[in-house]
């Protein structure tokens, strides 16, 4: 279907992507882990099997955010939306950190002194581990934002799934205060981890210039391109992980033609695209543009009369 405008329009509903299956599944993993550790929280005691409860469901609840938001960005741009829903996957990772920041205050809150059980503990810390191993190798290709904390999480929910085992033994021996140490630690690992994922959240959605990118750097790097005065009006920034947008005004030596100015857009924009940016928006103005040179006269008068305006070259 067409709009006024001309422009087609995609109208076929999108389907589900192979990243929001593999979310779809993993948090399947993260439903299944969560009720083995609150069913043997129930029957030990132990407040380190408490925080992974809450632990692991929160991932099962950051994962169905990040399968919503990988859905959402899958959809078409259009006329309103230009940019489609890109940065749903930046909301939802910024919403996960809250989710998580929130449960690690409470654990800390919740955490008291008792004598679990620790063969309990050995046993589902040995059940977890193997099943967010699997949940890891199914997003080990894929680089989104979204992914990458997910993996990061099922990393960190394997080594404190070995360190919930080692407690066991501990308490097993009768070092119950272990038990409590164990869940300090999982709180402070979730709250460290989600600030971490805000700030970057935060980053992107104020704009600011990625940190792989040296916008002195590459100001420098256009300036000594043949046929360029100056740059400035530089501006890099983010619409998701993915995508970095890079604008600036180039102002060219007035002698360049217009095949010249073009190979100098061409140059800035393969050099750009080298480094990383994907999306380059640039405005070329020549350098006499406060005071036009006879050069610039006889080409603006001679555009005139062709086009048969009234213009002059007037500033």
């Amino acid at each position: 279907m067409k709009s006024e405008s001309g422009l087609l329009l995609e109208q076929s509903p999108p389907k589900f992507n192979m990243r929001t299956k593999r979310f779809i599944f993993v948090a399947f993993i993260n439903i299944l882990i969560a009720s083995l550790m609150f069913y043997f929280y129930t029957i030990s005691g132990s407040s380190a099997l408490f925080a992974e409860f809450i632990h692991n469901l929160c991932d099962f609840i950051c994962l169905g955010v990040a399968a919503v938001s990988s859905y959402l960005s899958s959809l078409k741009p259009d006329q309103r939306r230009s940019y489609g829903y890109l940065r749903a996957k930046v909301l939802s990772a910024l919403l996960n950190a809250g989710i998580i920041a929130f449960a690690s205050i409470n654990i800390l809150l919740k955490i008291k002194a008792s004598k679990p059980v620790g063969s309990y503990m050995i046993i589902v810390a040995s059940i977890a581990i193997p099943l967010n191993a699997i949940g890891y190798l199914s997003l080990r290709n894929d680089e989104s934002l979204n992914a990458r904390a997910v993996r990061l999480h099922l990393l960190m929910d394997t080594a404190l799934s070995t360190l919930v085992m080692f407690a066991g033994f501990a308490v097993s021996l009768g070092y119950y205060w272990i038990d409590a140490v164990t869940a300090v630690v999982i709180a402070v690992q979730m709250l460290i981890h989600s600030t971490k994922i805000c700030i970057r959240c935060i980053e992107i959605l104020m704009q600011f210039s990625p940190k792989s990118i040296d916008v002195e750097e590459i100001t420098s790097a256009i300036k000594k391109i043949p046929g360029v005065k100056d740059v400035h009006h530089v501006h890099v920034w983010q619409i998701d992980e993915f995508n970095i947008h890079f604008e600036c005004h180039v102002m060219l030596d007035c002698c360049l033609s217009l095949k010249d100015a073009d190979e100098v857009r061409w140059r800035i924009e393969e050099m750009l695209r080298m480094k990383g940016v994907n999306h380059t928006t640039l405005q070329m103005e020549c350098s006499c543009v406060n005071e036009r040179c006879e050069i610039c006269r006889t080409e603006i008068s001679s555009f005139a009369v062709a086009s048969g305006s009234d213009f002059h070259g007037k500033t």
